[in-house]
């Protein structure tokens, strides 16, 4: 053979061995975004006459369970923990108990059910059996909100009690339980037909009981009859308010108290008698805030107690000679640039010599007079926004030392000078809100706007039947709008109140429909037809 046919197969050869050597990797297929599928299971899901305390789940891959004791529930609600166990591609449910006899079972597995490879959800699903001939078809449906605000509320349990009592659910466990979903919407399903006590709970410790005094809470004022398909009452949770306590005091003198609470309450709930039954005279507080200070008859007596609250509240007196600072306090409204707010936590009012100045270019305005402020409350003042176009809305505003003094028995504290800066912005920053709200003739109450749970402006519900809600100007962003049930008429929402013995639904709210929107140098009309029916 010729060399050059030689030299050719040589290198034929070794393209050959080259190309069987070389690796290369497989290409992969779409990416795996099915979640589980059930393919067999003992017993069949929605069966009867079921004898046995273990199920087996069997899907089409590997699974995994998310946190099953919590995210699983089973109804009617087992005495005994339930066990679960996954064996590669089954579930092993385990009773530790003997089923009820001729009882439809039901266990939703929410979103705890994942494949291993890429972490698919299976979504709601849910198992059904029965131990008797036939399986429950019936359901009960509703939806649970926040009561202050009227949002839905999520993840809060729903219990069924059997026990139709209305203090059921601090005595025993309920027998049927459902999970509200990101609408606040609950379901339970395959029920019996008989009338059920429902009660809505945070839930804090997972017992299933209400036995917490800071756990969200709500209840049916009645029975509930289980019918096929048919939505039932909303529940509104509330936190039950804490009794009024004192948590520290200071004795000042010309026998004066200074109180601190542990919670906001307004001057009714802050009702002090001596023990001798003389009445204190409260003289700063009256606002809803966390304290008090009163002024004290004479002979003082050792104690103090108020008469409205669940716990008396002792004061012992000691120190008696501490002098009562007056650190006044002044700023301007979050959201209106032309309104300046005075406060302190002393009675106090302006003098005859009250004086406002500001500065510009190195040049100082001041006026004198005492009627541009508005008068709030012993604690607060407005400067109007009349007078402050009087002395410049920009650069630094300040009250004049001597302009401030408190009122009796702080006779003798006079403010030094209180200064504030205070720019005026470009008046096209800001948007107005007009709303013609309907339907308000038979409403008792008032509307609010907010903005980031803080309260803008208030509209009080009276006998016309439409309202007009007119905003001052607005910095642009997002705004809610809200009815409060005043039935109480203390001018605030107040939360229901539950025990053993005494029990009350929170005030109803009822917000507008979505979030209100203000953009920068526009206005908005909006038209609100109010009702307190259930949608």
């Amino acid at each position: 053979m010729p060399h050059y046919k030689r030299f050719a197969l040589i290198i034929l050869g070794l393209v050959f061995i080259n190309s069987c050597a070389r690796v290369v990797n497989p290409t992969g297929g779409d990416k795996d975004i099915t979640p589980p599928v059930l393919v067999k299971s003992i017993p069949a899901n929605n069966s009867t006459n079921f004898s046995s305390s273990t199920l087996v789940l069997s899907f089409n891959e590997y699974i995994t369970l998310d946190n099953p004791s919590q995210n699983i529930i089973v109804a009617p609600l087992p005495k005994n923990k339930v066990k679960y166990k996954v064996k590669g591609k089954d579930i092993w449910v385990e009773f530790d108990e003997t089923l009820l006899p001729n009882t439809t079972y039901s266990l939703f597995f929410g979103d705890a059910i994942k494949d291993v490879n890429e972490s698919n959800i299976l979504n709601n699903f849910s198992f059904v059996f029965s131990t008797g001939n036939e399986l429950d078809s019936l359901e009960i449906s509703g939806r649970v909100k926040f009561a202050n605000t009227d949002k839905p509320a999520e993840k809060i349990k729903v219990l069924a009690h059997e026990n139709i009592a209305d203090s059921a659910v601090i005595s025993s466990k309920p027998i049927y339980v459902s999970v509200t979903n990101s609408q606040g919407q609950y379901t339970f399903k395959n029920l019996p037909n008989k009338a059920f006590r429902i009660f809505a709970l945070e839930d804090k410790n997972g017992n299933f009981m209400k036995d917490l005094p800071n756990e969200l809470f709500d209840f049916s004022e009645s029975s509930i009859q289980s019918i096929d398909s048919v939505p039932n009452e909303t529940l509104r949770v509330f936190e039950s308010e804490l009794p009024l306590k004192k948590k520290k005091h200071t004795f000042y003198k010309n026998n004066v108290i200074a109180i601190a609470f542990n919670k906001k309450a307004s001057a009714n709930d802050k009702y002090f008698l001596t023990n001798n039954g003389e009445e204190a005279i409260v003289v700063a507080g009256q606002n809803y805030s966390d304290s008090l200070v009163l002024k004290l008859p004479s002979p003082l007596t050792d104690t103090l107690i108020n008469p409205i609250t669940k716990d008396s509240i002792p004061v012992s007196f000691s120190d008696r000679n501490k002098d009562y600072s007056a650190p006044w306090l002044l700023k301007g409204n979050q959201i209106l640039w032309d309104s300046v707010l005075i406060t302190s936590s002393l009675p106090f009012a302006p003098t005859d010599t009250f004086s406002i100045c500001g500065m510009k270019d190195s040049t100082v305005y001041c006026v004198d007079q005492t009627n541009g402020i508005k008068t709030l409350d012993n604690n607060r003042f407005y400067i109007l926004p009349s007078f402050l176009d009087s002395v410049q809305k920009m650069g630094k505003l300040w009250v004049s030392a001597g302009s401030l003094k408190s009122l009796p028995p702080f006779e003798n504290n006079v403010n030094d000078s209180v200064f504030y800066s205070l720019q005026k912005p470009d008046t096209s920053s800001f948007g107005v809100l007009t709303v013609t709200i309907k339907n308000t003739e038979n409403l008792k109450g008032f509307i609010v706007l907010k903005k980031d749970e803080q309260e803008i402006m208030r509209l009080d519900a009276n006998s016309e039947s439409e309202l007009l809600l007119k905003s001052p100007l607005l910095s642009a962003g997002a705004y809610n709008l809200l009815f409060v049930q005043d039935d109480n008429g203390d001018g605030k929402w107040t939360p229901g109140w539950y025990t053993e013995n005494e029990k009350s639904k929170a005030e109803r709210t009822v917000a507008y429909k979505e979030e209100i929107k203000i953009r920068s140098n526009w206005e908005l009309d909006l038209e609100w037809n109010l009702s307190l029916s259930e949608e």
